[in-house]
């Protein structure tokens, strides 16, 4: 583990959070290998039941490390680049996405391999890879998310889906105010532990990046 992802766990909450805040959280090798590590510790933590995943700062996740890539001459990332909940990595408890600022790119994915999604007023999900001339097969699951023409719309243009926009189709689960998605997240994940264990472990995993796997390679 290292200081850009961090695990914590409380009252059988794991707290997963990109600690990146100078470069919005956004994925660079370390945090993506940290992944892996971090979600075989939380399916084998006992004392954590439910995991949430979020970032320090404004800002959920703004994709790949750009700048990284520029200078590793990154141009197609390869199968595996990044843990994939249902693809390359197996977690069988609930995640839940706390989600603020920009979930752009491989930041939305992240967001949509989580079983439940709790973001504050100012969420705001994009597909950006229109603008910057890269392929976007990772967003395949929000074909089952959000309606078609819709995603077309994101897809070709670019253009954010605001939270409020995104809770009225349904991508979100609750909405809160600005600051408060880790919190509003915290009390969904406390409403899970209370209920049978049985049911929730046959639910989780069933959001549509976590039935299967996910396209690859995996761009920003």
């Amino acid at each position: 583990m290292n200081n850009e992802l961090l695990y914590e766990v409380n009252d059988g909450i794991a707290v997963i959070t990109i600690n990146r805040p100078e470069r919005r959280n956004a994925l660079n090798r370390a945090v993506r290998e940290g992944f892996f590590e971090v979600w075989r510790r939380f399916e084998a933590d006992a004392e954590a039941q439910v995991a949430i995943l979020t970032g320090t700062g404004d800002n959920f996740c703004a994709g790949m490390d750009l700048v990284e890539a520029a200078d590793t001459q990154l141009r197609i990332p390869p199968a595996g680049f990044i843990a994939v909940l249902g693809d390359n990595i197996e977690v069988t408890k609930p995640v839940i996405a706390a989600v603020q600022g920009y979930a752009y790119a491989g930041g939305w994915l992240l967001s949509q391999m989580c079983d439940l999604c709790v973001a504050d007023e100012t969420a705001k999900f994009a597909i950006t890879e229109a603008k910057v001339g890269r392929g976007m097969p990772w967003a395949a699951p929000v074909i089952h998310m959000l309606p078609q023409r819709i995603l077309m719309e994101i897809a070709m243009t670019g253009e954010p889906l605001t939270a409020q926009r995104a809770y009225e189709l349904g991508y979100i689960n609750r909405l809160t105010p600005k600051g408060q998605a880790l919190q509003g997240a915290k009390e969904l994940a406390a409403r899970l532990m209370a209920n049978a264990p049985l049911p929730l472990a046959e639910l989780t995993g069933c959001s549509p990046d976590r039935c299967g796997p996910a396209s690859a390679p995996l761009p920003s």
